[in-house]
């Protein structure tokens, strides 16, 4: 008895299953592979996370944000776990953070004024931010009360140190 042909449905379920036993058999080889590829071709690897971070950044930051709220924790842990592995690193980078405000504070700078900044900054759960900032390429500026500004951590963030009022060039450039 002849069997009956099969539906273009049929056939491409075949094909699909037929596909996923192979990608399962073969799981450690193709990783393998993978990575050998991806050491062989940096360039080629950065390109294409460029170009898939370009099409779908937004999607990807939405699940990057998801997943650290379910594995708080675990972040946290990797957090504490990187700054002890990195503490000489982190801590040259906080003495250089002082250093610059230190010889940025001029002496007539109202130090009681600026801690008393700095306690109501904490106090509303803001960020002190510094008008013009102690460190940029185009200016330096002065640690002191009338430099110091309150803003939310997500406008520090955005100001970075290139941008203050009345700056000498354009913002955009």
């Amino acid at each position: 008895m002849r069997a009956q042909p099969m539906s273009a449905d049929e056939r491409a379920a075949r094909r699909r299953a037929s596909i996923v036993g192979y990608l399962q058999r073969h799981k450690e080889t193709r990783r393998e592979k993978l990575c050998l590829w991806r050491a062989k071709n940096p360039d080629k690897v950065r390109a294409q996370r460029r170009r898939c971070r370009q099409a779908h950044g937004d999607k990807l930051n939405q699940r990057w944000r998801e997943w650290r709220l379910r594995n708080l924790d675990r972040e946290r842990s990797r957090s504490r776990e990187a700054k002890v592995r990195k503490r000489a690193h982190y801590t040259a980078l906080e003495r250089a953070r002082r250093e610059q405000q230190r010889l940025a504070t001029p002496r007539w700078a109202k130090k009681e004024t600026i801690l008393q900044i700095y306690e109501e900054a904490v106090r509303r759960g803001l960020q002190v931010d510094h008008i013009v900032p102690l460190r940029s390429p185009i200016v330096c500026g002065l640690h002191w009360e009338g430099n110091l500004q309150m803003l939310t951590a997500a406008e520090n963030a955005s100001k970075k140190n290139s941008w203050w009022p009345n700056m000498p060039i354009s913002r955009s450039a």
